[in-house]
This record gives structure tokens, sequence and C-alpha cells, in this order.
């Protein structure tokens, strides 16, 4: 894919092109609107031939990226500049609704209120759970860090935490603790 026509996105002070980034099963497409899909397709299929590798086009989705007026007639007409229009299989990421990768969410105008209330819901189904078996203060204190805590720092890095947030944890914690 590095070595196709694709031109991907460049990015001021960073000599090398935007085309994929690979992390275990997941990949991440980068594409200019003047790119060629078809160029990008031949490239999967021979990708899958040669490691008998499967690209899942259900998981497949498409995130626009530039001004609001692109974007919108993106998610409008299905089409990338003058490709094809995209199969209505794939999913098309609108703004205000993000789209989860590597365990981050991303998107355009997106607000991760929602994502924090999932997390906050199963920290607080965990400290529920293990409520039950009264740990001492030291059990509670591995369980907040292994089990509780795990599941927001990677978020809080790379998202960031609204304050409101920060406190219903706290609170949670505080509860579970005493």
């Amino acid at each position: 894919i590095r070595k196709s026509s694709l031109e991907g996105i460049r990015i001021p002070g960073v000599a090398e092109r935007l085309i994929v980034t690979l992390f275990a099963d997941d990949t991440l497409v980068y594409l200019k609107k003047s790119d060629d899909m078809k160029i990008l397709h031949k490239i999967i299929e021979r990708f899958c031939l040669a490691s008998t590798a499967k690209f899942n086009l259900g998981k497949t989705e498409y995130l626009p990226i530039g001004n609001k007026k692109y974007r919108k007639t993106f998610i409008q007409t299905r089409k990338m500049g003058e490709n094809d229009p995209i199969d209505e299989n794939i999913t098309l990421i609108p703004d205000r609704k993000p789209m989860r990768t590597l365990g981050a969410w991303v998107g355009n105008r997106t607000k991760p209120t929602a994502q924090w209330n999932a997390i906050l819901e199963k920290q607080e189904a965990v400290m529920e759970a293990w409520s039950s078996t009264h740990p001492s203060y030291r059990g509670k204190e591995l369980l907040l860090k292994a089990l509780v805590q795990s599941r927001a720092i990677f978020l809080a890095t790379v998202n960031g935490m609204h304050k409101s947030v920060m406190h219903k944890m706290q609170k949670q914690m505080k509860n579970f603790l005493w």
C-alpha cells in the first residue's frame, strides 16, 4: 500500500505521507479525495489472496475528514471524489457519531459522554460484583487499580476526561472503598 499510487494524507512537517496504520488485526487506511478506491480494493484483494487472511467488510467504516461541506456531501452521496459510490453494507460515520478504533473514540464534532457513561456503568458493575465477597481494604485497592481504573486510563489518555466524569468516578471508588 505504501508503494502504491495512493496519496494518503500529507501532514505539514512530516516527510512521509500518512497512508496506513496497522495494529494487530486493525487496519486504518487514510485516503485523499482524489485517491482511486479501486486501487485500494485491488491491494486488499491481493493481500488477502497472498496471506489467506480475510478482510471483514462488515466491520469496515469510513470516517470522512475535511471541511463540514465535504463531510456532509460524502455522507449524502456515499462518494469520495470521483470514485464510484461506496457499498451500502459499509458504515459511513457522520458528524457527532464516534467511531471506535484501537480503544479510542474518534470522529467529527463528537462528545464522548455516552462512552464514558458506559465505562462508569461497567466499573459500577465490577465493584458491585466484588462487594459481595467483602474484600479487605487492600483487596479493594487492588481491585480498583486492576479492574476499575484500567478501563478508564487509556480512554482518558487518548480522549481526555470531563471533570464531571472524573467526579462521578471518584465518588464510585470512594463508595466502594468505604
